[in-house]
C-alpha cells in the first residue's frame, strides 16, 4: 500500500520548532582574537569593527530583542545568563557568528557550570561548545527562588567532557509552563569526575523535593558515552515531549547511582495527583552493552507515558530494551520496533500498558522480531519490504500515532514497527525541451 508524506502537516513542524527570528533588535559582536581589537569599555560600540572581548559583557550590553553574535575563538570561565528577555515576536539571540564555533572553556571539571535563570524569557543560546566545566548548560530555578525562566531555546549546542551532567533543566517549585526546547545539539563525555557524581546527558527535574519542570521539547539531539542516563525525567517532572534524538553508549560502566537505569529513564512520580503524560517518540536508541552491577534498558518507563515509533537495537541480551514497572499511571507503547530477544523486547512489572503494532514482543498485536521484515536487517535499516507479513497487519491508531518516524501518513491499516511500508515510485525527470547553447 503506497503512503504519502504529509507535506503541509511536516511543513508546519519544521516551522514550529525553527529557532531564527526576525533581527528586530540592535546586532553587536564578540570576538577576541585580536583582530580588530576588541574591548569592555562602554566607548566600545560592540560593532564588528570594535568588538567586546568577552562573552559575559557583551550579554550586558544587550536590551531585549537584541542580538549577540560571538566568533571563532576561546572564551574562558563560566558565568549566567539572566536575560534580558526578548518576547514572543523577537527574542534575544545569543549566538555563535554564522560558520564559527566559539568554546566556551569553563575553569576544570571540578568547579563552575554556565546557567540561564532568573526569570527571563524568549532566549536562544545557539552554536557554543561548552567544555571543561563541572556541569554543561543549566536552566534554572536560581537555586530555589522560585524564577525559572520560559520560553528558552538551546540549538545546535556541543557539550562535552564535563564533571557531571550535559544540560540540566529544573523549574522547582514554580508553576506554569517551561515551554523550553533543546535541539539538535550533541553531547558526550559527561561524568568526567567519575564514580558517585551525575552523569546524564539531559536532566529533567530534580531528585528532591517538589519540581514542577513541565512543558520541555527535547528534539533531534545526538547523545553518547554517558555514565548514566542519556536523558532523565525526574519524578515530578511532566508533559516534556523527548522526540527523535539519537542515544548510544549510555549508562556507560562507572555509573554509581542505583543498580538500574536507562538509555531513556522516566523515574517514578513523587508528589503528582496526575499522570506526568510524557511522550518519548521517533527515539533511535542502539548499543547500549553489558555494565556489571547496572541493570540497564533502552527506555524505563516509571510513570505514565506514550511511546511510539522508536527504534530500539544492541542492548545487551541480559537486559529489558523497554520496561515499564511501578504501578501508578498507564503507558500506551505503539508502533515501535523493538529488535531484541523476544523475552526483553518489551516487559510489563505489574504495570497496567496498552501496547499494540510493535514489532519485538510476541505478543497479542504485536509481532516478534523477524529480520525478513526489513530492508537491511544486519545494517539495522528497519524500514519494512514488500510483502513482510507486518505490513497492513495493525490496528487503526491514528489517534495516537497519524505519521511514522519519517513521517509518512498511516492509514486505517497501518503496518507494524517505527516505519510504514513506502512504495513511492521513482519517476525520472521529464527531460528538457527547448536548451538552446549560447
Amino acid at each position: 500500500m503506497r503512503k504519502a508524506l504529509p507535506i503541509l502537516s511536516m511543513l508546519f513542524l519544521l516551522g514550529l520548532f525553527t529557532s531564527s527570528h526576525a533581527v528586530a533588535g540592535a546586532i553587536f559582536y564578540v570576538d577576541n582574537s585580536g583582530s580588530p581589537a576588541c574591548a569592555n569599555t562602554g566607548g566600545q560600540s560592540g560593532s564588528q569593527a570594535a568588538p567586546f572581548c568577552s562573552i559575559q559583557y557583551g550579554i550586558s550590553r544587550l536590551a531585549g530583542g537584541d542580538t549577540l553574535y560571538v566568533k571563532n575563538g576561546t572564551y574562558a570561565g563560566d558565568f549566567s545568563i539572566f536575560g534580558p528577555s526578548g518576547t514572543a515576536a523577537a527574542h534575544t539571540v545569543i549566538a555563535a557568528f554564522p560558520t564559527h564555533a566559539p568554546v566556551i572553556s569553563g575553569p576544570g571539571i571540578s568547579n563552575g557550570r554556565m546557567k540561564i535563570t532568573g526569570g527571563c524569557s524568549y532566549i536562544d543560546f545557539i552554536g557554543f561548545t561548552i567544555t571543561n566545566h563541572n556541569q554543561g548548560l543549566y536552566l534554572d530555578d536560581d537555586a530555589g527562588t522560585k524564577a525559572p525562566c520560559d520560553h528558552l531555546t538551546i540549538d545546535g549546542i556541543t557539550i562535552h567532557d564535563v564533571g557531571q551532567e550535559g544540560i540540566a533543566i529544573r523549574a522547582g517549585s514554580a508553576t506554569g509552563p517551561r515551554n523550553h526546547v533543546i535541539k539538535d545539539s550533541l553531547i558526550y563525555n559527561t561524568g568526567r569526575l567519575g564514580p558517585s557524581q551525575n552523569g546524564e546527558g539531559i536532566y529533567v527535574g530534580n531528585s528532591s523535593g517538589t519540581d514542577n519542570t513541565n512543558t520541555v521539547t527535547i528534539l533531534n539531539n545526538t547523545i553518547h558515552d554517558t555514565p548514566d542516563e542519556c536523558i532523565e525525567l525526574k519524578g515530578d517532572s511532566h508533559d516534556v515531549i523527548v522526540d527523535g534524538n539519537n542515544l548510544s553508549n549510555c549508562i556507560t560502566p562507572g555509573s554509581s547511582f542505583g543498580s538500574t537505569g536507562g538509555a531513556i529513564e522516566i523515574d517514578e512520580p513523587r508528589n503528582s495527583a496526575t499522570s506526568p503524560n510524557h511522550i518519548i517518540r521517533n527515539n533511535v536508541i542502539h548499543d547500549i552493552p553489558v555494565n556489571n552491577g547496572i541493570v540497564k534498558r533502552g527506555i524505563r518507563v516509571g510513570t505514565g507515558a506514550t511511546i511510539y515509533n522508536n527504534v530500539l537495537y544492541n542492548i545487551n541480551v541480559a537486559h529489558n530494551c523497554v520496561l515499564s514497572n511501578s504501578a501508578n499511571y498507564p503507558r500506551v507503547i505503539y508502533n515501535n520496533t523493538i529488535d531484541c530477544t523476544t523475552g526483553n523486547a518489551l516487559v510489563n512489572s505489574g504495570t497496567t500498558v496498552t501496547s499494540a503494532n510493535n514489532i519485538g514482543p510476541n505478543t497479542t498485536n504485536n509481532s516478534a522480531i523477524s529480520s525478513a521484515f526489513f530492508v537491511n536487517y544486519a545494517g539495522h535499516d528497519y524500514h519494512l519490504v514488500s510483502g513482510a507479513a507486518v505490513v497492513n497487519a495493525g490496528l487503526d491508531l491514528r489517534a495516537t500515532v497519524p505519521v511514522d518516524k519519517d513521517g509518512i501518513t498511516r492509514d486505517a491499516t497501518p503496518d507494524r514497527g517505527a516505519y510504514e511500508y513506502a512504495n513511492v515510485d521513482k519517476v525520472p525527470p521529464a527531460a528538457p525541451v527547448n536548451l538552446r547553447v549560447q
